[in-house]
Protein backbone atom coordinates (compact mmCIF):
# COMPACT_ATOMS: atom_id res chain seq x y z
CA UNK A 1 0.00 0.00 0.00
CA UNK A 2 1.48 3.45 -0.87
CA UNK A 3 2.59 5.82 1.57
CA UNK A 4 0.00 8.23 2.67
CA UNK A 5 2.77 10.99 3.22
CA UNK A 6 4.30 12.92 0.68
CA UNK A 7 7.73 11.27 -0.48
CA UNK A 8 9.81 13.67 0.95
CA UNK A 9 8.19 13.18 4.24
CA UNK A 10 8.92 9.63 4.52
CA UNK A 11 12.48 10.02 3.68
CA UNK A 12 12.68 12.40 6.18
CA UNK A 13 11.05 10.02 9.04
CA UNK A 14 13.22 6.74 7.63
CA UNK A 15 16.12 9.51 8.35
CA UNK A 16 16.03 9.91 12.03
CA UNK A 17 15.11 6.16 12.40
CA UNK A 18 17.99 3.45 13.13
CA UNK A 19 18.63 3.06 9.05
CA UNK A 20 21.01 6.25 9.39
CA UNK A 21 24.09 5.41 11.44
CA UNK A 22 25.85 7.93 13.97
CA UNK A 23 29.13 8.43 15.43
CA UNK A 24 27.52 8.01 18.98
CA UNK A 25 26.41 4.42 18.60
CA UNK A 26 29.76 2.32 19.55
CA UNK A 27 33.09 2.76 19.31
CA UNK A 28 33.29 1.50 15.98
CA UNK A 29 33.54 3.74 12.60
CA UNK A 30 29.86 4.71 12.11
CA UNK A 31 27.98 3.30 8.69
CA UNK A 32 26.09 0.15 8.35
CA UNK A 33 28.04 -2.77 8.27
CA UNK A 34 27.69 -5.48 5.74
CA UNK A 35 29.00 -9.18 5.88
CA UNK A 36 29.31 -11.36 3.43
CA UNK A 37 26.56 -9.68 1.58
CA UNK A 38 23.86 -9.37 4.93
CA UNK A 39 23.41 -6.19 7.41
CA UNK A 40 25.09 -7.43 10.35
CA UNK A 41 26.97 -5.66 14.00
CA UNK A 42 30.71 -4.10 13.37
CA UNK A 43 33.87 -6.39 13.39
CA UNK A 44 34.04 -5.92 17.31
CA UNK A 45 31.63 -8.56 17.64
CA UNK A 46 33.12 -10.96 15.91
CA UNK A 47 37.28 -10.13 17.45
CA UNK A 48 37.96 -9.78 21.40
CA UNK A 49 37.69 -6.05 20.98
CA UNK A 50 34.04 -6.07 21.88
CA UNK A 51 32.43 -6.50 25.54
CA UNK A 52 28.97 -8.00 24.65
CA UNK A 53 28.04 -7.30 28.23
CA UNK A 54 28.42 -3.26 27.31
CA UNK A 55 27.34 -3.30 24.22
CA UNK A 56 25.32 0.11 23.05
CA UNK A 57 25.37 -0.81 19.17
CA UNK A 58 21.67 0.12 17.97
CA UNK A 59 19.40 -3.12 16.48
CA UNK A 60 20.06 -3.54 13.11
CA UNK A 61 17.51 -1.88 10.64
CA UNK A 62 16.17 -5.00 8.67
CA UNK A 63 12.67 -4.51 9.66
CA UNK A 64 12.62 -0.94 8.21
CA UNK A 65 13.59 -2.58 5.00
CA UNK A 66 10.37 -4.66 4.95
CA UNK A 67 7.49 -1.81 4.97
CA UNK A 68 6.03 -2.33 1.80
CA UNK A 69 6.82 -1.14 -2.13
CA UNK A 70 6.94 2.38 -1.79
CA UNK A 71 8.61 2.85 1.92
CA UNK A 72 10.85 -0.07 1.32
CA UNK A 73 12.00 1.81 -1.96
CA UNK A 74 12.50 4.84 0.41
CA UNK A 75 14.04 2.88 3.14
CA UNK A 76 16.88 1.60 0.86
CA UNK A 77 17.19 4.85 -0.55
CA UNK A 78 18.11 6.20 2.75
CA UNK A 79 20.00 3.68 3.67
CA UNK A 80 22.55 3.66 1.01
CA UNK A 81 22.51 7.96 0.55
CA UNK A 82 22.74 8.73 3.85
CA UNK A 83 25.24 5.71 5.74
CA UNK A 84 28.86 4.81 4.85
CA UNK A 85 28.61 1.21 3.94
CA UNK A 86 31.27 -0.71 4.90
CA UNK A 87 31.66 -4.07 3.88
CA UNK A 88 33.43 -7.19 4.84
CA UNK A 89 33.51 -11.04 3.89
CA UNK A 90 33.02 -12.12 -0.04
CA UNK A 91 33.24 -10.00 -2.48
CA UNK A 92 30.94 -12.04 -4.69
CA UNK A 93 28.17 -11.98 -2.24
CA UNK A 94 29.33 -8.18 -1.35
CA UNK A 95 28.45 -8.10 -5.17
CA UNK A 96 25.18 -9.53 -4.95
CA UNK A 97 24.32 -7.24 -1.92
CA UNK A 98 24.40 -3.69 -4.18
CA UNK A 99 22.88 -6.02 -7.36
CA UNK A 100 19.93 -6.39 -5.28
CA UNK A 101 19.41 -2.71 -4.71
CA UNK A 102 18.63 -2.39 -8.55
CA UNK A 103 19.18 1.37 -9.70
CA UNK A 104 19.35 2.97 -6.45
CA UNK A 105 23.13 2.11 -5.84
CA UNK A 106 23.98 4.76 -7.99
CA UNK A 107 23.16 7.22 -4.71
CA UNK A 108 26.25 5.34 -2.39
CA UNK A 109 28.16 7.49 -1.10
CA UNK A 110 30.91 6.03 0.88
CA UNK A 111 31.65 2.71 0.60
CA UNK A 112 34.40 1.16 3.32
CA UNK A 113 36.00 -2.20 2.34
CA UNK A 114 37.35 -4.30 5.28
CA UNK A 115 39.72 -6.82 5.19
CA UNK A 116 40.25 -9.39 8.07
CA UNK A 117 43.93 -11.08 8.44
CA UNK A 118 42.52 -14.71 7.40
CA UNK A 119 40.59 -12.78 4.32
CA UNK A 120 44.19 -11.02 3.59
CA UNK A 121 45.68 -14.21 3.77
CA UNK A 122 43.00 -16.06 1.28
CA UNK A 123 44.11 -13.10 -1.03
CA UNK A 124 47.60 -14.40 -1.39
CA UNK A 125 46.75 -18.51 -1.55
CA UNK A 126 47.47 -19.91 -5.38
CA UNK A 127 44.41 -20.78 -7.29
CA UNK A 128 42.15 -18.11 -4.79
CA UNK A 129 38.80 -17.07 -6.51
CA UNK A 130 39.48 -13.65 -4.67
CA UNK A 131 40.44 -11.75 -7.38
CA UNK A 132 38.66 -12.48 -10.01
CA UNK A 133 35.90 -11.47 -8.04
CA UNK A 134 37.66 -8.57 -6.73
CA UNK A 135 37.92 -7.95 -10.09
CA UNK A 136 33.90 -7.91 -11.02
CA UNK A 137 32.95 -6.26 -7.73
CA UNK A 138 35.20 -3.00 -8.96
CA UNK A 139 34.07 -3.45 -12.61
CA UNK A 140 30.62 -3.00 -11.00
CA UNK A 141 31.17 -0.04 -9.26
CA UNK A 142 32.93 1.65 -12.13
CA UNK A 143 29.77 0.77 -14.35
CA UNK A 144 26.67 1.96 -12.09
CA UNK A 145 28.20 4.28 -9.32
CA UNK A 146 28.45 7.77 -9.41
CA UNK A 147 32.21 8.04 -9.04
CA UNK A 148 32.39 11.46 -8.70
CA UNK A 149 30.17 11.41 -5.91
CA UNK A 150 31.94 8.06 -4.54
CA UNK A 151 34.72 8.28 -1.10
CA UNK A 152 35.98 4.82 -1.65
CA UNK A 153 38.03 3.34 1.49
CA UNK A 154 40.35 0.00 2.05
CA UNK A 155 40.61 -1.01 5.81
CA UNK A 156 43.02 -3.43 7.16
CA UNK A 157 42.95 -2.17 10.88
CA UNK A 158 41.30 -4.34 11.95
CA UNK A 159 44.12 -6.76 11.98
CA UNK A 160 46.28 -4.12 13.61
CA UNK A 161 45.91 -4.79 17.10
CA UNK A 162 46.04 -8.81 16.02
CA UNK A 163 49.42 -8.71 14.07
CA UNK A 164 50.80 -6.58 17.38
CA UNK A 165 49.82 -8.88 19.66
CA UNK A 166 51.99 -11.35 17.53
CA UNK A 167 55.17 -8.64 17.78
CA UNK A 168 54.90 -9.25 13.71
CA UNK A 169 57.50 -7.19 12.07
CA UNK A 170 56.71 -5.38 8.51
CA UNK A 171 59.51 -8.30 7.05
CA UNK A 172 57.24 -11.11 8.43
CA UNK A 173 54.08 -9.84 6.72
CA UNK A 174 54.90 -9.98 3.08
CA UNK A 175 51.43 -11.55 2.15
CA UNK A 176 50.02 -8.73 3.87
CA UNK A 177 52.10 -6.65 1.08
CA UNK A 178 51.07 -8.64 -1.36
CA UNK A 179 47.81 -8.62 -0.84
CA UNK A 180 47.47 -5.19 -0.80
CA UNK A 181 49.26 -4.96 -3.55
CA UNK A 182 46.53 -7.26 -5.80
CA UNK A 183 43.29 -5.37 -3.95
CA UNK A 184 44.65 -2.10 -5.36
CA UNK A 185 45.54 -3.14 -8.92
CA UNK A 186 41.83 -3.66 -10.32
CA UNK A 187 40.79 0.00 -8.95
CA UNK A 188 42.94 2.12 -11.01
CA UNK A 189 40.21 1.99 -13.41
CA UNK A 190 38.48 4.16 -10.76
CA UNK A 191 41.00 6.59 -10.31
CA UNK A 192 41.18 7.24 -13.96
CA UNK A 193 37.22 8.11 -13.86
CA UNK A 194 37.71 10.12 -11.13
CA UNK A 195 36.53 9.54 -7.26
CA UNK A 196 35.54 12.36 -5.24
CA UNK A 197 37.60 10.55 -2.22
CA UNK A 198 39.92 7.17 -1.82
CA UNK A 199 41.77 6.55 1.46
CA UNK A 200 43.58 3.37 2.57
CA UNK A 201 45.07 2.09 5.95
CA UNK A 202 46.83 -1.00 5.69
CA UNK A 203 47.81 -2.06 8.82
CA UNK A 204 51.54 -2.39 9.49
CA UNK A 205 52.28 -0.98 5.54
CA UNK A 206 51.96 2.78 6.36
CA UNK A 207 54.59 3.95 3.80
CA UNK A 208 52.44 2.28 1.33
CA UNK A 209 48.98 4.12 2.06
CA UNK A 210 49.99 8.04 1.18
CA UNK A 211 51.59 6.07 -1.99
CA UNK A 212 48.31 4.64 -2.51
CA UNK A 213 46.06 7.55 -2.39
CA UNK A 214 48.07 9.66 -4.48
CA UNK A 215 47.83 6.59 -7.62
Amino acid sequence: MPSPLPREVSQQILANTDLVSHPSDSNSIPGIHIKDGEITYPVEHDINWHDASSCNCRPLPTNLLRLGPTLDNDARFILLSQNRLILRGSPTQSLAFLRAQGSLVRHIRALDFQFMPQEIEDWTKPGTPWKAEWADFISFIAANLQLENLILSLDAGPGYTIYEEQNAREEDLTHVLNAYRAIVEPMRILGERGLKGFFVFWACFHAYEAEAEKE
